[in-house]
């Protein structure tokens, strides 16, 4: 088990600083846009596309990356003052009660949603007309992403409960 979370969080790390260059893109994206509109009164066809679908990206794969730093929604206020055993097994409750029948619908959904768009070959509205359906079918890659990292927290809070780190 232990190559297994080794291996999942490696590669949530990877992709979460992977990923966190797109702000890079997504921000010239964004100046260019500014300056074409505001400076040269010429606003692209593209622009507000590419944005938006840029920070989807970003958002949706940085779901896994962030619940590994623990940078979700937590009541704090009382978790800070739990003993680690304490923490895991309020850990366990929440992620097999709440998360994982979450995830599951999340997972379902997401990945219905993305395959009804590829199937339509689904374009944005704009005069662009970029195709969407692969930024639909990436809703799914993010629950997958977060589902996975998930798994890992209830083994790891397993682990914590046998004793271990």
């Amino acid at each position: 088990m232990k190559g297994f979370i080794k291996s999942v969080e490696a590669i949530q790390e990877y992709i979460g600083k992977g990923i966190g260059l797109l702000h890079y893109a997504l921000i010239f994206v964004v100046l260019y846009e500014i300056i074409s509109r505001k400076v040269f009164s010429s606003p692209t066809v593209w622009g507000f596309d590419l944005s938006y679908m840029l920070y989807a990206v970003m958002f949706l794969a940085g779901f896994g990356y962030t619940l590994k730093h623990g940078s979700h929604v937590r009541i704090d206020i009382i978790y800070a003052y739990l003993s680690p055993r304490k923490k895991a097994i309020l850990d366990l409750i929440g992620y097999t009660i709440f998360f994982l029948p979450f995830m599951l619908i999340c997972l379902k959904v997401s990945f219905e949603f993305g395959m009804q768009s590829f199937e339509m070959r689904e374009q944005s509205m704009s005069v662009w007309q970029v195709p969407i359906y692969p930024f639909k079918m990436f809703m799914f890659i993010g629950f997958l992403l977060l589902f996975i990292q998930g798994v890992v927290e209830i083994i790891k809070s397993i682990n914590v409960l046998r004793g271990g780190k």
